[in-house]
């Protein structure tokens, strides 16, 4: 499945967050998806996995939404939403292969492979993203 694109209503993941009572807002949310071609379904699944539901100290201290690394070091960002577009930002690079040195990927495990190498957790992602699309009752 490509992640470049909308291929997840907007409505299904309004939905999601709200009834999860996710620490997100949904139409910034939303917003960074289009501004950034990112499937937001897969978006969201990689921020759930990522911050264990928003409950992990990287996002609740730092605002960083998936382990990215600033050098050695794990970035912190001056907000949530700086977090979120750094996160949408850093995942467009990827599939548009703006990186030079990742290439273009445009699929979840390519996207994995390239941003946790040492851990093969791609249908970790494709579940969280079927369970979204199974709770919002559709999947376009």
């Amino acid at each position: 499945m490509r992640i470049d694109g909308m291929h997840t209503p907007v409505n299904i993941i309004e939905r999601y967050i709200n009834e999860h009572s996710l620490p997100l807002e949904p139409v910034n949310f939303i917003v960074l998806s289009l501004d950034y071609n990112i499937d937001p379904s897969f978006a969201l699944a990689t921020w759930i996995l990522e911050t264990g539901n928003g409950s992990l100290m990287m996002w609740k201290q730092n605002n960083n939404p998936a382990g990215i690394k600033c050098g050695e070091d794990y970035c912190s960002y001056p907000s949530k939403d700086a977090g979120l577009a750094q996160m949408f930002n850093l995942l467009n690079q990827y599939a548009t292969g703006s990186i030079s040195w990742i290439g273009q990927r445009n699929t979840i495990r390519e996207i994995r492979e390239a941003w946790n190498p040492e851990n093969k957790d791609c249908w970790k992602i494709y579940e969280i993203m079927l369970q979204i699309a199974a709770e919002g009752g559709t999947y376009g």
